[in-house]
């Protein structure tokens, strides 16, 4: 890949500079930061552990978010979380999540799939028209 697109700049002039003048700026890393990152240790050890808790990856997240916002624990405050989450987006993904989970336990996917690929043979025009 390096050779079909070689980088243009091998170092960044200056780079290493300001990232450790940005590291200066922050300072040193705070209790709640180090709480965030517990927070994030556990969650990806859900992860990983899926097939032995029991606990799908949704849930894991779904727990450490209230985790994540519970007064003394948490590190953001449930109003301030709340109002930077686009709630459009959250519900539209569990609605086509829902749908598409009805449409699997109730087989219409492999309904819909065998009439799609039979016609595929000999596609008509609405076919045609619905891809």
């Amino acid at each position: 890949m390096l050779i079909v697109f070689p980088p243009e700049f091998v170092e960044i002039p200056g780079g290493a500079a300001f990232i450790e003048e940005e590291a200066r700026k922050q300072g040193k890393i705070r209790k709640p930061e180090i709480r965030m990152a517990g927070i994030l240790v556990v969650l990806i050890t859900l992860w990983f552990t899926d097939q032995y808790t029991g606990l799908s990856i949704g849930y894991s997240c779904l727990i450490m978010a209230v985790v994540a916002t519970r007064p003394g624990i948490g590190v953001i405050d449930w109003r301030k979380a709340a109002k930077s989450i686009s709630w459009h987006t959250v519900l539209l993904l569990g609605a086509v999540l829902s749908i598409a989970r009805g449409l699997s336990h109730t087989n219409a996917f492999e309904w819909v799939s065998g009439i799609v690929f039979r016609n595929l043979s000999n596609p008509s025009f609405h076919l045609v028209a619905l891809m």
